[in-house]
């Protein structure tokens, strides 16, 4: 079936559904002296996860601790998105991503969720993407999002934690034991683990 690409959340059209589907935001547009003097300006480690999470059949939810630029005190997320310059954008990056699974399966990403709040997937405020797990063995992929819409709006509205962000990975559209009972290719117990989740802002 051939159908624009406008017409993707027409999934009655396409015949089948989606686990969890999100419109990207309008992005903003900058000046060329904007974009310029943002590409001028090196890449910084905003926050980051410490240890390599492994992903559960339940929600976890892992702090988002501010990291220190040189000798400088760590500036909290609320006043990091208050100051960001124009042209410059802050990215959620998953690095070393460690999977066998025999099936495949999602999670959705959502920033600072609140605690014992049931997520919406993409009409949430706090939702800033999906990480899909493949089927077999996937070892050290690399998947970024930019979530700078999504920290602006959530900061204009006082919904960033001043006390401590979080960064929650929940699964979707696939069992709830999927990390408990899953088995990887060969039988044995599968595993995904994700070694470094950052914020960056570049």
């Amino acid at each position: 079936m051939n159908v624009p690409v406008s017409a993707a959340r027409r999934v009655a059209q396409l015949g089948y559904e989606y686990d969890c589907y999100s419109e990207p935001p309008r992005p903003h547009k900058f000046s060329e002296r904007d974009l310029a003097a943002a590409r001028q300006m090196p890449e910084v480690t905003v926050a980051s996860v410490s240890g390599g999470p492994v992903l559960a059949p339940n929600a976890v939810v892992l702090p988002l601790a501010p990291v220190a630029e040189g000798e400088r005190t760590a500036t909290p997320l609320a006043r990091r998105v208050d100051a960001l310059a124009p042209g410059r954008q802050i990215y959620l990056v998953l690095k070393g991503l460690r999977v066998t699974f025999a099936s495949s399966a999602t999670y959705g990403l959502y920033l600072d969720l609140p605690k014992g709040a049931t997520p919406s997937g993409g009409s949430d405020p706090h939702f800033v993407g999906v990480l899909p797990i493949m089927r077999g063995h996937t070892h050290g992929a690399q998947m970024a999002f930019n979530v700078t819409e999504t920290l602006l709006k959530l900061n204009k509205n006082k919904m960033l934690d001043a006390r401590g962000n979080t960064i929650s990975i929940i699964p979707s559209g696939m069992p709830a034991a999927i990390a408990g009972a899953e088995k990887d290719v060969h039988g044995g117990a599968g595993t995904a683990k994700i070694e470094q989740i950052a914020l960056v802002e570049r």
